[in-house]
C-alpha cells in the first residue's frame, strides 16, 4: 500500500501537471517511435568510448524518426551504460541530474560536455529534432547524513529521463524495482512519475517494475494517456517472454504502451512495441537477426500505416536463447486427443479448454499454475497463478520440461478458461515463431471470477501458446532487492 506521504506527493505533481496541462494546446493523435538498439561493447572493457557509441546510434535513430515527424522517442533501460559492473566501476559513467519540479535544466544549452555527456546527448537529440525523447541512464545524488547512505556517499539509481522538444528535462524517475543490479540503489523515496504533452498525460516506469503492483496503481489511479516503458528484458517461457508481457499489460489494462528494449538474443533480450490497449500490438519485433530497429506508428488515428526501420545491422546474427520456467509444481495434462474438452485443477485454481485442431497433434499440455516462484537466481519472489495451453516437449522424465518456438499444428478453435482468484490476469496468445496472434482473431472476457481467452472464428495458424497469466499480487512476498 501506499503511505499517505507518497499520496501527498503524487496528488502535488498531478496537481502541477493539471496546471501545466491547461496551458498546452491539445490533440488526439500523436506520433511515437521506439528504438530496439543493439547495445555496443556488451563484451570486453567499457568506458567512455563505448558510450559514445551508444549515444551515437541514439541520434542516429533520433534523426530518422524526425524524418518521419515522431512526437515522442523511447530508447531501452541501460542501453548506453554497461549492463554489469561494481559500484566502483561504474561511478565515472553516472551522471548528476537535478529535480525538474525544483530546477529548470537544459542540459543542451546549460549542460557541461564533460559531466553531462549522457543528459546533453538526449537533450540536444530532443531539441534538434523537435521531439520528446526518454531516455534512461544511471545517476548519482550525494546522500551523506541519510541512514540508508551507502558507504561511499552516493546513491546510485537507474533512472528515466524525459526531454521536452526544446531540450528541457521535464521527468525524472528512478526505478522501484531492482533486478540482478547490484550498483544501484532501490530509491528510499519512491514516486510514480507522470508528465503532461500537448497530446496528453504520460506514466513511466521500467522493466522489472511492470511485475508489481505499483504499476497498476498508476493506470488505476491516474488518468494517463500511456505508459513509457524503456526495458532490458530477458525472456522466460512460457508466460513472460517481452512481447507476451508488453501486449498482455496493455490489453488488461487498455492503456497505451510505447516498450523499447535492447536487442541482444544470445541472452533472450529483444522484443519492442507500441500496443494500443485492448486493440493490441500498432507495431512490435521480437526477431534474432541482430538489427537495431526503429518501430514508427500514429497512435490515435488509423490514417498510416506502421514503420518499421532498420538502423544498424550486424554481420554476425546471434542465436536466441532463452529462460524456461519449471513447471513441476503444475497440474498438467496432455492432449490426446485432436479435439475435445480437458480440465485440470491446482490449489483452487481450475483451468478448463475446449479445442479443435488439425491432426496430427504434436506435444500440447494444458497448465494450471498456482504458487509463489521466484526470479533472478532466487532473488525475486512473486505469486502466479495462471492457465496455460503450451507447446512443449517431455525431456529427462519431466513432462513439458523444453518449449519450442515451432510448431505446425493448426488450432481452429480454442476456448480456455480459468476460476481466478486474482482480478488482475492477462490475456496472450503466441503462434509459431513466437509472433503475436492478432487481436481480431481472439478475444479476452472477464465474468466474475472467470477469465476466458477464447478464438473468434477459425484460425489457420500453428499454435504455440494460449495463456492466461495470473498475478495474484495479494499474496506476494515483500520485494527483496
Amino acid at each position: 500500500m501506499l503511505s499517505g506521504g507518497f499520496i501527498y506527493l503524487l496528488c502535488q505533481f498531478l496537481v502541477l501537471s493539471s496546471s501545466i496541462d491547461a496551458e498546452i494546446p491539445k490533440r488526439n493523435w500523436y506520433v511515437a517511435a521506439v528504438f530496439e538498439h543493439i547495445h555496443r561493447s556488451m563484451v570486453g572493457p567499457f568506458n567512455v568510448s563505448a558510450v559514445l557509441d551508444n549515444l551515437g546510434a541514439f541520434s542516429q535513430a533520433a534523426d530518422v524518426a524526425a524524418q518521419h515527424d515522431v512526437d515522442i522517442l523511447v530508447f531501452p533501460e541501460m542501453a548506453i551504460l554497461p549492463p554489469s559492473q561494481s559500484r566502483q566501476q561504474i561511478f565515472p559513467l553516472l551522471e548528476e541530474v537535478p529535480d525538474p519540479e525544483k530546477v529548470a535544466w537544459n542540459p543542451c544549452l546549460e549542460g557541461d560536455e564533460k559531466e553531462n555527456v549522457i543528459t546533453r546527448n538526449l537533450s540536444c537529440s530532443a531539441r534538434k529534432n523537435n521531439m520528446y525523447v526518454v531516455g534512461n541512464l544511471g545517476r548519482k545524488e550525494k546522500c551523506e547524513g541519510d541512514a540508508g547512505c551507502p558507504h561511499d556517499g552516493y546513491y546510485h539509481f537507474n533512472t528515466n529521463v524525459v526531454f521536452d522538444r526544446e531540450g528541457t528535462l521535464i521527468a525524472r524517475y528512478d526505478k522501484h524495482h531492482l533486478y540482478l543490479e547490484d550498483a544501484y540503489n532501490v530509491p528510499p523515496h519512491p514516486k510514480l512519475i507522470a508528465f503532461t504533452t500537448e497530446f496528453g498525460t504520460f506514466g513511466t516506469f521500467t522493466c522489472f517494475d511492470i511485475i508489481y503492483y505499483e504499476a497498476v496503481e498508476f493506470v488505476r489511479d491516474f488518468n494517463l494517456t500511456g505508459i513509457i516503458y524503456p526495458v532490458w528484458w530477458f525472456d522466460e517461457r512460457p508466460f513472460l517472454s517481452s512481447i507476451q508481457v508488453q501486449e498482455s499489460w496493455a490489453i488488461r489494462h487498455n492503456i497505451t504502451l510505447l516498450a523499447s528494449n535492447v536487442h541482444f538474443p544470445f541472452s533472450g533480450s529483444m522484443g519492442s512495441g507500441i500496443y494500443l490497449g485492448e486493440k493490441g500490438a500498432s507495431t512490435y519485433t521480437h526477431v534474432d537477426d541482430n538489427k537495431s530497429r526503429l518501430l514508427i506508428a500514429r497512435v490515435g488515428s488509423s490514417s498510416s500505416q506502421p514503420l518499421q526501420i532498420v538502423t544498424h545491422s550486424e554481420e554476425e546474427p546471434l542465436k536466441y536463447r532463452f529462460y524456461e520456467f519449471n513447471l513441476e509444481n503444475s497440474s498438467l495434462i496432455k492432449l490426446e486427443e485432436p479435439s475435445g474438452q480437458v480440465e485440470t485443477c491446482l490449489g483452487g485454481l481450475c483451468c478448463k479448454l475446449t479445442y479443435q485442431t488439425s491432426s496430427p497433434l504434436e506435444g500440447y499440455y494444458l497448465a494450471a499454475v498456482n504458487e509463489i516462484r521466484s526470479g533472478g537466481r532466487k532473488r525475486y519472489f512473486w505469486c502466479e497463478e495462471s492457465c496455460i495451453l503450451i507447446r512443449c516437449n517431455d525431456k529427462n522424465n519431466r513432462n513439458c520440461s523444453t518449449f519450442p518456438i515451432l510448431t505446425q499444428t493448426v488450432f481452429h478453435s480454442f476456448h480456455l478458461e480459468g476460476n481466478f482468484s486474482s482480478q488482475y490476469v492477462y490475456p496472450n496468445v503466441l503462434v509459431s515463431y513466437s509472433e503475436l496472434l492478432p487481436v481480431d482473431e481472439w478475444k479476452f472476457d472477464i465474468k466474475g471470477q472467470t477469465n476466458i481467452v477464447q478464438s473468434k472464428g477459425s484460425i489457420d495458424r500453428p499454435i504455440l501458446s494460449v495463456s492466461l497469466y495470473g498475478r495474484c499480487y495479494h499474496r506476494d512476498p515483500p520485494y527483496a532487492p
